[in-house]
């Protein structure tokens, strides 16, 4: 996971009570970078997001093809376009709906395994 949410406790409290943590062997936050930014506006989450993909694909040995970021924030989707990395939306029940035709679109795990074996990621 990585996350440009200043709450870590709020983000690992909602892993913890979805029952989440067995699908992610990491978890970067912002404070893992060695700046600071206010994540307050989209480029910064942008800036953030993508800083923290570059550090986890410099430290994994696993080529881009077979990488497949889910992301629920075109923030997301900008931070794996930069890196020519197969996106998934995920739409959350508590975020506005995101319309786009460039990236499938899924809103539960299910959804999410069954996308992945049509990718062939």
């Amino acid at each position: 996971i990585i996350t440009a949410d200043k709450n870590k406790k709020a983000v690992l409290n909602f892993l913890h009570n979805e029952k989440l943590f067995r699908y992610f062997f990491k978890i970067l936050f912002m404070d893992d970078l060695d700046i600071e930014l206010n994540n307050s506006n989209s480029s910064n989450r942008i800036l953030i997001k993508s800083s923290l993909l570059n550090k986890s694909l410099k430290n994994s040995k696993i080529p881009k093809t077979e990488i497949l970021y889910v992301g629920n924030s075109l923030e997301d989707f900008e931070s794996s376009r930069y890196f020519k990395i197969n996106f998934i939306h995920f739409q959350n029940e508590y975020l506005p709906k995101l319309v786009n035709n460039t990236f499938p679109s899924i809103n539960s795990m299910n959804q999410l395994q069954k996308c992945i074996s049509r990718m062939n990621v």
